[in-house]
C-alpha cells in the first residue's frame, strides 16, 4: 500500500480567495465595519506590537488600539495573536458584519483551511476558527501591506501607545495622516 505525503495547511487552503490581494484601502460596504490588523516584532527590545484599527462604511475611524506583548517574538504567532485579539474585541460589539484585513497570507491561509495543526501556532489558529464560526458575521481577507498602512504604522508605534484606545478625536497625528492618505488613494 502506497502512503501519501503528509498534507500541510498550505495544500488544503486556497492561496487567495475572492476579495483578497487589495493593494489600496477600499471603503467597506454599507453597514460593514472593516478592521485592519498588523503585528510587528521588536527584535531590538524584544516582544511584539499589535495595531488594530476599525472603520465604518463612511471610512470614519471607530477605534484604534495599540498593544504590546513583551513575551512573544515569533512573527507568525504574533500575526495570529493579532487576529485573535481582533476577534475577541469584535465579540463584545454590536456590529452586524465585519471584514478583517491582514497582510500575513500564511496566517490567513492557516485560519481558512481545515487541517489540524499540533503546535502552539495551531492552537491559536484553532481559537480563531472557533471565534469565526461562533460570531458568524466575519470575513477574513489578505491584503497587501500597501492596503494595511494604518494598522502597520500603529503596530510599529505600539511601544509608544501601548494599551491605548483611540477614537477619531484622540488618534495621534501620525496615525491620522495615514488614515487621510488612505482616503485620497
Amino acid at each position: 500500500m502506497e502512503s501519501s505525503p503528509k498534507q500541510s495547511f498550505y495544500d488544503s487552503a486556497p492561496a487567495t480567495g475572492e476579495g483578497d490581494k487589495a493593494t489600496a484601502w477600499v471603503k467597506p460596504l454599507p453597514n460593514t465595519v472593516k478592521v485592519s490588523v498588523d503585528a510587528t516584532v521588536f527584535e531590538d527590545r524584544g516582544g511584539v506590537g499589535f495595531g488594530l484599527v476599525d472603520r465604518d462604511s463612511d471610512d470614519l475611524l471607530i477605534e484604534a488600539r495599540a498593544i504590546v506583548d513583551p513575551h512573544l517574538i515569533n512573527p507568525m504567532l504574533a500575526e495570529t495573536m493579532a487576529i485573535k485579539k481582533v476577534l475577541n474585541w469584535i465579540d463584545g460589539t454590536p456590529w452586524q458584519r465585519v471584514m478583517i484585513k491582514s497582510n500575513c497570507l500564511a496566517v490567513i491561509q492557516a485560519i481558512r483551511c481545515t487541517t489540524s495543526m499540533r503546535s502552539h501556532f495551531g492552537r491559536f489558529v484553532e481559537d480563531c476558527r472557533v471565534f469565526m464560526q461562533r460570531l458568524n458575521n466575519i470575513s477574513l481577507f489578505f491584503v497587501k501591506r500597501s492596503a494595511n498602512t494604518v494598522a502597520h504604522k500603529l503596530a510599529r508605534q505600539s511601544y509608544i501607545y501601548s494599551g491605548r484606545v483611540f477614537d477619531r478625536r484622540s488618534v495621534p497625528i501620525k496615525i491620522k495622516k495615514c488614515i487621510n492618505l488612505d482616503l485620497i488613494q
